[in-house]
């Protein structure tokens, strides 16, 4: 018996009706109408782990729709995932299934995402962001020492998973930020096949231009790409001074990274504060003791 994709997919790229517009179209209206996110996803839905598969548990729809292409933070957060600060199930309740289903034919489909896969893709992401990182620090030789015990995976390419060896080109070791940029460009190209531009019918103009994609894991990559040609929006990877996590900062003055769901103030930054407090108490205490 073939598996049924789940409930969680993406709404076609036919332009929604403006006439009767619900809730979550009213949420993205203004200024991802304008921007071209107008595709959706779904997500804050209760996700299970059910045979090594990442499943929707409910039948009728508890979550709500947003547009992932609106939030360029989503790479940092699934790249969390590997890091170990949240688990898969986290992301996938918060942010939606990656999209497993829409990548592989029918008689792939698992009802869901498997959890190696899953994986697979994070840790992709990781190694993207770290490469990206190391490579627009400057520092050659701390880069060199990364890409001689470069992993071999597993990463994850669209709808599977693979071993990848590093193999040395001309650039290397000479230009190891060259070879850096190649090896981020054979891990995010490839899962970039499914986002598309379509020219849609726009009122009082010609048209307009939208982004689409098949599965939540290709904007992801897409983020990584804008991010990989100088940034988006002023944004760029950054070193959290508390914990040593890379992370996307939206400017050059933030330190500290993000809060691993996006559901408040940064973890990272309040204990750097309560530490500071702290030590700023223990001084007071001692200079009051040394004037009794």
């Amino acid at each position: 018996m073939r598996l049924q994709p789940p409930r969680l997919a993406i709404l076609p790229m036919e332009e929604p009706a403006r006439k009767k517009p619900d809730s979550a179209l009213r949420k993205i209206d203004q200024p991802n109408w304008a921007a071209g996110f107008c595709t959706l996803w779904h997500r804050r839905e209760k996700v299970i782990q059910e045979g090594g598969v990442l499943k929707i548990q409910h039948k009728v729809s508890t979550g709500e729709f947003y547009a992932p292409a609106a939030n360029p933070d989503l790479p940092c957060y699934l790249a969390e995932v590997h890091a170990g600060r949240i688990t898969p199930q986290q992301f996938a309740s918060e942010f939606g299934l990656l999209g497993h289903f829409a990548l592989v034919p029918p008689e792939r489909r698992m009802g869901g995402d498997p959890i190696r896969w899953f994986m697979a893709h994070a840790r992709t992401v990781y190694t993207c962001i770290q490469l990206l990182a190391e490579a627009q620090s400057g520092d050659a030789q701390h880069l060199r020492s990364i890409l001689n015990s470069f992993p071999a995976g597993p990463y994850a390419e669209q709808g599977r998973i693979y071993q990848k060896t590093f193999i040395a080109t001309c650039d290397w070791p000479k230009r190891p930020r060259a070879v850096a940029f190649l090896i981020v460009r054979n891990l995010i190209n490839p899962n970039l096949e499914g986002i598309r531009f379509k020219l849609h019918e726009a009122k009082n103009r010609g048209g307009h231009i939208w982004l689409g994609f098949r599965a939540l894991i290709e904007v992801i990559y897409w983020h990584l790409a804008n991010l990989a040609a100088n940034g988006r929006d002023g944004r760029s990877i950054h070193r959290c001074v508390e914990c040593g996590q890379f992370f996307i900062a939206k400017d050059e003055r933030q330190q500290y990274c993000p809060h691993p769901l996006a559901k408040g103030r940064s973890r990272c930054a309040s204990r750097h504060n309560v530490r500071l407090h702290r030590k700023k108490e223990r001084r007071g205490r001692e200079a009051s003791g040394c004037a009794k």
